[in-house]
């Protein structure tokens, strides 16, 4: 299976999982945190958890 991605075939193992992306919306969410953007870093905290619903220590480090 291959996905399109800048006019390149692209195999799809070469992009993220979906626990991968939450681990970044996760270290996204904390940094927003510890800036005091807690309204941007709830969101996507949100996020990580509704994608990765088995690690519910999103909001563990905030």
């Amino acid at each position: 299976m291959t996905a399109t991605t800048n006019n390149n075939l692209t195999s799809i193992e070469e992009f993220p999982s979906a626990v991968e992306v939450a681990k970044i919306w996760q270290q996204k969410g904390t940094q927003l945190a510890n800036l005091g953007k807690y309204t941007e870093a709830l969101n996507y905290l949100n996020r990580a958890i509704t994608i990765h619903e088995d690690n519910p220590t999103a909001l563990e480090d905030v």
